[in-house]
């Protein structure tokens, strides 16, 4: 899979996680819609300060948006079981760092104990 469906692919999970229309969010993030459209659609490569700025509107890392996990980078696995196990995987981030944000610190350290 290329960088390009990786940056789109994890981009609209995350946007969809988040619950925002594509405009909503390129609102947000200052973009125009037309031109994360293009973007998300593989008609133009996104700046490397564009790749920063989608990241910083969903609170993640830039190279998450254009990784794939390394288990999904095995030639093994079929491109749609890879595509629906990336997808998973950033819907139990999203809801692991939802949860984190909920809960207490108080509680997170008697944990731990």
């Amino acid at each position: 899979m290329s960088l390009s469906n990786n940056f789109s692919n994890n981009v609209s999970v995350l946007r969809e996680i988040r619950k925002l229309t594509l405009t909503e969010f390129a609102n947000e993030i200052q973009i125009s819609r037309s031109h994360l459209q293009s973007v998300l659609r593989y008609s133009c490569n996104p700046t490397l300060d564009t790749v920063e700025q989608v990241a910083k509107g969903l609170d993640v890392d830039p190279l998450t948006l254009l990784s794939l996990p390394k288990d999904m980078e095995d030639a093994s696995v079929s491109p749609p079981f890879a595509q629906n196990l990336q997808e998973m995987k950033l819907h139990l981030r999203a809801v692991l760092h939802i949860l984190e944000e909920m809960l207490p610190e108080d509680s997170a350290s008697e944990e731990k104990e």
